[in-house]
């Protein structure tokens, strides 16, 4: 029961981790690359997507990173300790 409860508080963890990495990588997006809004365009359509394209990114890159390195790193430590 208990690793039940440890596998779920790391999934959530790492879904947090995941999706505040994801807004601050779409944030850094927009404020690179979205065009600065005028009188008569004043939400141009390009933030929406910059911002899902730099989510998703850092979404997945934690993700990913989380699901492919850290078992990597574990068993490197548990061979060498």
């Amino acid at each position: 029961m208990k690793s039940v409860l440890r596998r779920i508080a790391d999934g959530l963890a790492t879904i947090a981790l995941a999706a505040g990495a994801g807004y601050g990588l779409g944030e850094l997006f927009v404020w690179l690359w979205a065009p600065a809004p005028t009188p008569e365009n004043s939400s141009p359509p390009p933030e929406a997507f910059l911002f899902l394209w730099g989510f998703l990114i850092g979404f997945f890159a934690v993700v990913l990173g989380r699901w492919l390195l850290v078992p990597l790193l574990l068993r490197r430590r548990h061979r060498f300790g």
